[in-house]
């Protein structure tokens, strides 16, 4: 076998056992709290040895964060499929998309609020990348038109990826219901996109501002067994 054969198969071995390992985070990351799982038990799951975890992510916030970033990729993709009346639909459709998830998988995005607390750079990791995405949103918005040009999407879309994040680590600390976040969220966005909104998308938003106020009259913001 050439020289360059044998470093095709040590390269597709090494992406493979990579995958692996990142497969194996996950499912620790969906079943338990990640704060107490060790490399070594993320090695055992994966059935690599503990070497070969250490040489291919030094640290287990490398790994987190790779299981961070397929999460984002995989609801960026589900939110583009989802079905959308247009860009400012969209944002509330990622929205919704968002709150099921957080639903769903609770163990998973609670242990992704607290990964890598202690450390900025693992903080900004998952932050900036989301942040980046609602702005993208919004820049989307205003090409259509949905959206005044003197929206800045950069500004507004940091704007509401702060309020998103707000609302989900109070239901991540068990503040408030997955409901009542959803709610929050939905009501804080609709106000801060009705302040850009072209004429044409005015009504719409304010009928959204009222759903998600009777939403939070009719929502406690707390519940006997939180979700």
């Amino acid at each position: 076998m050439s020289d360059q054969g044998v470093s095709s198969r040590r390269e597709l071995g090494k992406a493979e056992r990579r995958r692996r390992i990142v497969d194996a985070a996950a499912a620790l990351a969906r079943a338990t709290s990640v704060d107490a799982v060790s490399m070594v038990e993320i090695a055992e799951r994966a059935d690599v040895s503990p070497a070969t975890l250490y040489n291919l992510f030094k640290t287990k916030d490398a790994i987190l964060r790779e299981v961070y970033d397929e999460d984002l990729a995989a609801y960026q993709r589900d939110v583009e499929a989802a079905p959308a009346a247009n860009a400012l639909d969209r944002i509330f459709v990622a929205m919704d998309l968002a709150a099921a998830l957080y639903q769903r998988e609770p163990v998973f995005y609670r242990n992704m609020a607290r990964a890598g607390s202690p450390t900025l750079e693992m903080r900004a990791a998952i932050d900036e990348p989301r942040a980046a995405y609602w702005q993208s949103r919004v820049a989307a918005a205003v090409a259509e038109k949905r959206l005044r040009a003197t929206a800045d999407p950069e500004q507004l879309g940091a704007a509401l990826a702060h309020l998103f994040r707000g609302a989900y680590l109070d239901w991540t600390a068990h503040v408030i219901t997955a409901l009542r976040m959803a709610a929050e969220q939905r009501y804080g966005a609709a106000l801060m996109l009705l302040a850009f909104a072209a004429p044409a998308e005015r009504a719409g938003l304010e009928a959204r501002i009222d759903a998600a106020m009777k939403e939070l009259r009719a929502a406690p913001r707390r519940a006997a067994a939180m979700n």
